[in-house]
């Protein structure tokens, strides 16, 4: 491990965050900040994973995530961990809810999620895979459900059916990726400081 990194894995929270937001941040990562990744394969088609949890609004009023049957399809994707940059989220939550091996290529998304409840940017990479390749790394049955592959058409069935659970997200990654926009890495200017350079 670099110092760099293990500095960022040993790096202490802002004292501004109440210590439930620290505990959310410590499980979940940062709120406001997610990456993931768009497949494709030879065949024209698309991965999406189905989640093995929902959002549930509980007694005390706020929402929570519980295991569910019905779980809805999205795009691999999550919260940028405390020690993590864009792309290596992305990369760890491809592999993580995919369970594939993969080479990350170029930026295909980003978007601004407006919400008063759960605002948040997010950065998706493009991936490509071969049909044919088996998983190597099951993911966790308690997160992911199911992993799938699915033509344009199918995508459009489920958000029509209401199985999408960012269906803005989605579409808008998957229309992108139809049309090969290439976003520049420049996009995403990473500002260095003294705890990043490792001083």
């Amino acid at each position: 491990m670099s110092n760099v990194i293990k500095k960022r894995t040993e790096a202490k929270l802002p004292n501004t965050l109440s210590e439930k937001g620290k505990h959310k941040v410590e499980k979940y990562g940062w709120p406001y900040f997610k990456a993931g990744i768009i497949f494709t394969n030879g065949r024209g088609e698309f991965l999406l994973v189905r989640e093995a949890k929902e959002q549930q609004l509980q007694e005390n009023g706020e929402k929570e995530w519980v295991p569910t049957e019905n779980g809805k399809w999205n795009l691999p994707c999550g919260r940028l961990r405390k020690w993590e940059d864009f792309d290596m989220a992305a990369s760890r939550e491809g592999s993580e809810e995919s369970g594939y091996d993969f080479d990350m290529g170029c930026i295909r998304h980003i978007g601004f999620r407006f919400d008063i409840d759960n605002p948040y940017i997010i950065v998706i990479y493009h991936a490509d895979h071969p049909y044919d390749i088996s998983i190597t790394n099951p993911p966790n049955p308690e997160e992911i459900a199911e992993v799938g592959w699915f033509d344009y058409q199918e995508i459009l069935d489920l958000h029509a059916a209401g199985q999408l659970r960012n269906p803005e997200l989605t579409l808008s990654a998957v229309h992108n990726e139809r049309a090969n926009v290439v976003i520049p890495e420049e996009a995403i200017t990473v500002y260095t400081s003294k705890f990043s350079r490792g001083e």
